[in-house]
């Protein structure tokens, strides 16, 4: 019996230092502590009647046998009789508190010898002593299981008591891992993995265990835990073995070390609902310890891209794996600290092989199988079991692969390309009309087994084909691009996308399904070509203008200067070649639809560019006459009626040229072959550009009374830095462009020209000016600009080429519509906001007004 015995007592210091928790109540109302796992002791002492303390001592004084505090403890299975495996003691004899060679471990009497009867089978042994002291060694537990503690004086009565005297203790253990998988679910080489971490290097180095270069690993470590923490923080470090000294010479030694090439550190333990517990344990002890005992998987993504430097073989490496948990642990004088406890150790062997080199041997290999199956001779008299034709039903197109003819022939390879990229793969379906009645093994008739299949060696999920749908006549397959997305220039620069800038042969990527029937077995080859568009731009102006002339402006205000010297810079710059052009390259490479810019755009001082565009301008204007004119401003105010005294100014720019060039993979149309293909334009963009502008300002100062107060704005604008404007203007230009194709139906495209008449009205006005905030002693800069200009346009289209009908000469009018553009934006202190020339459709624009063809 327990009477007399109150409770067990814990020190206030193990509980306030978190050596021991307190954890909710079984539902049999026994209470349940955990403690940590760390190899500190923790006292457990009793709290008695004092009566029945004092009378205790004096039988212990007194030497009667079996008197005194008795202690049992024991492991529990199960919550019924016998449920509990009873642990043994030792007498600690020098008292350090852990059993040495010299103690031995003491088998005392059966509880029933103390007390005539073992009520609840306890079997076991006990120790007499007034405290007890228990602890839970630093070691991982796979599944934590309770621990019955009590002390008692004749038997004891275990958590069946309505008063319960005996606790229940669990092992709070750190994380430990128990399995360590390598995953590959999403490989650019179309495979998949999971194995355990190899724990020998001969192990990792086998075939199926290897990792490949350019394949993205997960390592996926499978954690067991009391209370998961999800703060848990792994280490995950990768080495690479480096020897040192030689085999040979005199006291030759080879000594092995490593050097870390990898390190991660990572959290985020996610729990797992795995059925764990072992079958010994009763619901009511699973129900319990499930709420706090987890198993938690933690995923670790290693991008395998970056090869060793010292790589100098095309040969496999192996890497030694140790992933090790950062944890709490309490030292002797119970002063936190921060530990790297090793959690499990193995082998990583990555493999030389990277993409291309994997897509090279499956060409081979391809080309090898189609060469071995050898030519089909056509024998419309063999075995009745056949199919007379093969189609390719692509996205918009029916093509016959395979058709039997009357008399037998040999038969080239059957053969279909197709361009597609990565992210969204071709559908291609393949079918027969199998006549397959008379088939004498039944294997080809309707029902069984279908007559596509993929070669043993080269099978669909090798070739990383997709197999969407099959039946015994016809397959649908998903068939991708791989593109070589880790290709490195000298084995360091990643160089993906300029691997497929040129377009070759190397391209292809090939793959093979076989036919099968008692007359034929045919193996249709499907060659795969990537689905990138390159384009290429080059474009050259001059900054500065041919001519700017002006005349009509009053003087009496800086107008007039500001004209004159854009007059002057232009005329110096067609003079002495000082200005600048502008210079643009632009390369753009499209790829799944998505498309990747590069380009470069600078204006500089480029004399031998400038005299190209000015010899270009001056051939030009010679063709047109313009030579002879020399149209200024003053010319053209003399001889338009009513703009005798107008303020105008008259821009002529020097051509833009633009050479624009595009290829990539596209279908022959006569034979369906895969071609490269692509097109050369040439442009004068403009080839000439003239503009005039009648000032509506400087107009109004010719009258009085407005003169004063126009005068006052030009003032105030200077003085801020800025500017206003309103103008009337209309923009004649003409463009002319060239094509020429490669590989397509049509080698040249008509030479075609386009003439617009751009009329339009600008207002606005712009300040940019420096203001003192007198509170803080600074200077900011203010700037702000309101805009807006009205649009309309005419433009005059030309082609003349030839075609089936002969040379021809078309014609079109086109209506640009009416658009009004607004700017108005302010920037100052911190605040930066606004638009700038956002377009607003008044009228839409109307092409083909008149469109006529004329041929010769």
């Amino acid at each position: 019996m327990s009477k007399g015995i109150n409770r067990i007592i814990i020190s206030d210091e193990h509980i306030s230092n978190g050596q021991i928790i307190k954890f909710p109540q079984l539902l049999n109302g026994c209470e349940v502590y955990g403690l940590i796992a760390n190899g500190n002791w923790v006292t457990l002492s009793v709290e008695m009647d004092e009566k029945v303390f004092l009378d205790v001592e004096d039988k212990v004084k007194n030497k009667q046998i079996h008197s005194g505090i008795k202690w049992v403890y024991g492991k529990v299975y199960n919550l019924q009789k016998g449920g509990i495996s009873w642990h043994g003691w030792y007498t600690d004899t020098n008292r350090n508190n852990k059993k040495d060679e010299n103690e031995e471990w003491v088998n005392n009497k059966p509880v029933e010898q103390i007390s005539k009867i073992d009520l609840h089978n306890v079997q076991g042994n006990y120790t007499i002593q007034k405290t007890i002291q228990i602890k839970f060694d630093n070691k991982p537990y796979d599944t934590p299981a309770l621990s019955w503690v009590e002390p008692f004086l004749i038997h004891p009565e275990l958590h069946f008591s309505k008063k319960p005297k005996g606790i229940f203790i669990v092992p709070i253990a750190e994380p430990k891992i128990y399995r360590t998988d390598l995953l590959i679910n999403n490989s650019p080489f179309d495979r998949k993995l999971q194995i355990p971490l190899p724990k020998t290097e001969k192990e990792s180095q086998e075939n199926e265990n290897v990792v490949y270069y350019g394949e993205n690993l997960i390592i996926s470590a499978h954690v067991c835990t009391l209370l998961i923490p999800e703060s848990a923080e792994f280490t995950v470090i990768i080495d690479q073995k480096v020897q040192h000294g030689s085999n040979s010479g005199f006291l030759g030694v080879k000594i092995d070390s490593y050097q870390t090439i990898y390190e991660k550190k990572v959290n985020g333990l996610k729990p797992e609902n795995d059925n764990f517990w072992s079958e010994d344990l009763d619901y009511e002890l699973v129900s319990y310890l499930s709420q706090y005992f987890k198993r938690a998987e933690l995923l670790i993504p290693l991008a395998i891209d970056k090869k060793p430097e010292d790589q100098k073989e095309k040969t496999k490496r192996t890497f030694f794996v140790t992933l090790k948990h950062i944890y709490q642990a309490y030292s002797a004088t119970n002063t936190d600290f921060k530990k790297l406890y090793p959690i499990q150790q193995g082998y990583l062997t990555i493999g030389y092989t990277d993409m291309e080199n994997l897509l090279e041997i499956q060409n081979k290999e391809v080309d090898e199988y189609v060469e071995k199956a050898g030519d089909v001779l056509l024998q419309p008299n063999g075995e009745p079991c056949h199919y007379t034709w093969i189609k390719a039903h692509k996205e918009d197109e029916e093509i016959t692969l395979f058709e039997e003819k009357k008399e037998g022939i040999k038969l080239d390879p059957i053969e279909i390309g197709l361009i597609t990229g990565d992210v969204n793969p071709y559908l291609l379906t393949l079918s027969t009309n199998l006549k397959t009645e008379e088939c004498k093994t039944q294997q080809h008739t309707k029902g069984a087994d279908s007559v596509f299949y993929f070669p043993a060696k080269l099978s669909s999920e090798k070739q990383g084909i997709n197999i969407q749908k099959i039946d015994y006549s016809s397959i649908d397959l998903l068939i991708p691009y791989k593109y070589i997305r880790d290709h490195k220039a000298l084995g360091m620069v990643n160089i993906f996308p300029f691997n497929y800038f040129w377009l070759n042969e190397k391209d292809v990527q090939k793959h093979v399904v076989m036919v099968d029937t008692c007359r034929y077995n045919i193996p249709v080859k499907i060659n795969v070509y990537p689905d990138v568009n390159w384009e290429i731009k080059f474009e050259v102006g001059s900054v500065l203008p041919q001519t700017y002339s002006h005349t009509n402006f009053p003087t009496a205000n800086g107008s007039f200067e500001q004209h004159q010297q854009d007059a002057i810079k232009a005329g110096q710059n067609r003079r002495w070649i000082n200005g600048e052009v502008y210079f643009e390259l632009s390369l753009q490479a499209e790829i799944n639809n998505i498309k990747r810019q590069y380009s470069v755009h600078y204006e500089q001082k480029i004399k031998s560019i400038l005299k190209s565009l000015i010899s270009i301008k001056e051939g030009l204007d010679k063709l047109c006459g313009l030579d002879k004119i020399k149209p200024k401003a003053r010319t053209i105010t003399s001889k338009v009626p009513g703009m005798k005294k107008l303020p105008f100014t008259l821009q002529i720019d020097y051509p833009v040229i633009s050479i624009l060039g595009n290829w990539n993979y596209g279908y022959n149309s006569s034979n369906k072959k895969v071609v490269r293909q692509g097109q050369i334009s040439l442009g004068f963009t403009p080839l000439i550009k003239a503009t005039g502008k009648i000032d509506l300002i400087a107009c109004a100062e010719y009258y009085p009374p407005a003169r004063r107060f126009i005068q006052a704005a030009r003032w105030a604008a200077e003085k801020l830095n800025g500017d206003i404007w309103f103008n009337l203007y209309a923009i004649g230009e003409i463009d002319l462009q060239g094509h020429l194709y490669f590989n397509q139906e049509k080698n040249v495209e008509p030479l075609s020209s386009k003439t617009t008449v751009t009329l339009g009205v600008e207002l606005g006005a712009k300040i940019a000016s420096d203001i003192e905030e007198v509170s803080f002693q600074a200077e900011s800069t203010f700037k702000g600009e309101l805009s807006a200009k009205g649009e309309t346009s005419l433009s005059l289209n030309a082609k003349a080429g030839f075609d089936d009908k002969g040379i021809y000469n078309e014609f079109s009018l086109d209506f640009g519509g009416v658009v009004a553009y607004l700017t108005a934006k302010v920037k100052m202190w911190r605040i930066d906001a606004g638009i700038e020339n956002k377009a607003f459709t008044i009228v839409d624009e109307k092409p083909d007004l008149f469109k006529q063809t004329l041929y010769f």
